[in-house]
């Protein structure tokens, strides 16, 4: 098939064959037509010249001929002599002359025809000499012999009549074959013109059924797959044939239905990503949605999605980075107008080999092409996204990059805004440390976290000793800044899993997962000594904690219970002078006047 489309017709050229072979046909057979009528025409033509003048001088002949007759008789048997002469005059002045004039036009009429008809003209001819010499001799007077004149005269008139009759009846039957030849040629040129009719209408017929074959079941085969593409059956494929402007239809209907399928691919897996950033629990979840969207929608690319921080002098990955020890480095404190893309709020291209005349700090350091687009959210840059491929993205590609970039930037700008004020609303805005909320928040899932891991958790509650005075004495601003500087002391002293917060007040809690009651002692010394260390500038008292510890599974069952064993050993710290850490007791040391606490007093 694809041999034979080689070699098809284009529709235009088919018509015009179609019209190269009918022209020519329809015009020989109106040539033929033409022809045998012509020829039918003159063999008419001849026969009526023929025949009229022929018919005309015979009959003239045949005519003078019976005068003469008539006058030569009427001469010879008129009863007074008067009228014999006058009928003999008129035969000689006028009749005789014309017979003569006409045996003359017979003889020239008739000088082409066959011999024999030359041959009765002539007998004709020598008929009326013979009567012109009886009648030179005299013998058309009245006499005795009257009866045997007019017998002889008859005879002549009679035999001259004859011949002439018999030239006509010659005539006759030329006319008739002439007559059956003209017949015979109508009857030619009609089977010619039928012929070539029948031929034409054949040949007609067979170039109309080949067009209707070659045209008509692609035609409803296209008609059909575009009715499909309609009704929404994208996945529908055309395999078009031949190479005329019917098969350029069909592969462009095919083209149509393939982009179709393509634009709806592309907007199901646009949609699907949309839905999916709307239900994101949080920023990370966001960015890892558009990195794995990003990198499942184009096929050998690497997505990175780059934050602006809070403050707006950092530009930090938020995603995986890519294996690239250049890019790492070119990450590592890397500020906002670090990248072009930021800093000019518009779309980065970059390919291997460009030298542009200002590098981005990022881009640059990637060995493939890179198109890097910002995330603008009211006209606000808050990060970027780079995307790195060998081969440079194609308009496809980039049209997916921005409009999902587009689709991501207001959500990131929520959940960030949501973020922060989730973090403002469970933080102490005074030391920076997780308010009330977030501390009963935190404590029961890390409760619940060690539970299910048979993992310990310490707990130290301490509160600042003798804060009402420091305020009283102070004022309240001056205790705000023994607040806000024992949370540095604090923060500084924690691991990456450990939880500090304001309880209340001058109150604290500091939560260590899997820290036994040897390491949560020795922390909390340390975080004793630390408070103690800490400097206030104008006032001139030492800041001092007690500090109440518990472990969740040695002291408490569960996150209540190690709540109240912590609190009553902060109370044994208090009431044992302050300034130190004091243990709970383990339950199953319980006495009728037990101890409460173990306390570790400062060295």
């Amino acid at each position: 098939m694809k041999r034979l489309s080689r070699y098809s017709l284009r529709v235009r050229a088919r018509f015009f064959l179609l019209l190269a072979v009918m022209v020519p046909v329809i015009l020989a057979v109106g040539l033929a037509g033409s022809n045998g009528l012509n020829h039918m025409r003159a063999a008419g033509d001849l026969i009526y010249r023929d025949s009229l003048r022929t018919a005309y001088i015979d009959a003239d002949l045949l005519a003078l001929l019976s005068d003469a007759h008539k006058s030569a008789i009427a001469a010879l048997l008129a009863r007074e002599p008067a009228k014999a002469q006058g009928a003999l005059n008129e035969l000689v002045r006028v009749i005789a002359p014309r017979v003569e004039v006409a045996i003359e036009a017979a003889k020239r009429v008739h000088e082409d025809d066959p011999a024999v008809l030359q041959n009765d003209i002539a007998t004709a001819g020598e008929r009326w000499a013979d009567f012109r010499e009886m009648m030179a001799q005299g013998e058309l007077q009245p006499s005795v012999n009257s009866g045997t004149t007019v017998a002889r005269i008859t005879e002549l008139f009679e035999q001259a009549s004859d011949s002439v009759e018999s030239v006509s009846v010659h005539e006759r039957e030329q006319a008739l074959q002439a007559q059956r030849a003209a017949r015979v040629a109508y009857r030619s040129s009609l089977t010619g013109i039928i012929v070539f009719t029948l031929m034409t209408l054949l040949l007609g017929i067979g170039v109309v059924l080949w067009l209707v074959r070659s045209v008509v079941p692609r035609t409803r085969r296209y008609s059909s797959f575009a009715l499909r593409v309609a009704e929404g059956d994208l996945t529908a494929r055309l395999d078009a044939e031949g190479s005329d402007e019917i098969a350029d239809l069909g592969r462009t209907l095919d083209t149509m239905a393939r982009r179709r399928h393509e634009d709806h691919v592309y907007e199901e897996s646009q949609l699907e990503f949309g839905k999916a950033m709307m239900v994101a629990a949080d920023e990370d979840e966001a960015h890892a949605l558009l990195q794995h969207h990003l990198e499942r929608s184009i096929e050998g690319a690497s997505a990175l999605v780059l934050n602006r921080n809070n403050s707006a002098d950092r530009l930090e990955a938020v995603t995986v980075v890519p294996d690239l020890p250049s890019l790492r480095e070119a990450l590592q404190d890397a500020e906002p107008r670090s990248c072009l893309a930021v800093r000019l709020a518009q779309l980065h291209r970059r390919e291997p080999n460009d030298e542009p005349l200002l590098a981005c700090g990022i881009c640059s350091s990637c060995p493939s092409a890179s198109t890097c687009t910002p995330l603008l959210v009211g006209g606000e840059v808050i990060g970027s996204v780079l995307v790195t491929r060998v081969e440079p993205l194609d308009p496809g590609h980039e049209r997916r990059v921005q409009e999902s970039v587009l689709q991501a930037a207001p959500v990131l700008a929520n959940l960030r805004t949501l973020a922060i004020a989730e973090m403002r609303a469970s933080t102490d805005a005074l030391t920076g440390l997780p308010n009330r909320r977030a501390v009963e928040d935190t404590l029961k899932r890390m409760s619940a976290l060690a539970a299910r891991n048979y993992e310990p958790l310490a707990l130290l509650m301490f509160d600042l000793d003798h804060f009402k005075q420091v305020n009283d004495q102070h004022g309240h601003a001056r205790g705000d800044e023994v607040l806000a500087a024992v949370g540095a002391t604090i923060t500084s002293t924690l691991r990456a899993s450990d939880f500090a917060g304001r309880s209340g007040g001058e109150e604290f809690v500091v939560a260590l997962p899997g820290t036994d009651l040897e390491g949560a002692m020795i922390y909390g010394e340390k975080l004793r000594s630390a408070i103690e260390r800490t400097f206030v500038s104008g006032l001139d008292r030492t800041i001092t904690a007690s500090i109440g510890l518990a472990i969740l599974g040695r002291h408490a069952v569960d996150v209540q219970g190690l709540e109240r064993a912590a609190d009553r050993a902060l109370y044994v710290a208090k009431s044992n002078g302050r300034n130190r850490l004091a243990v709970a007791v383990e339950p199953d040391e319980a006495s009728p006047n037990p101890p409460t606490v173990e306390e570790a007093r400062p060295t």
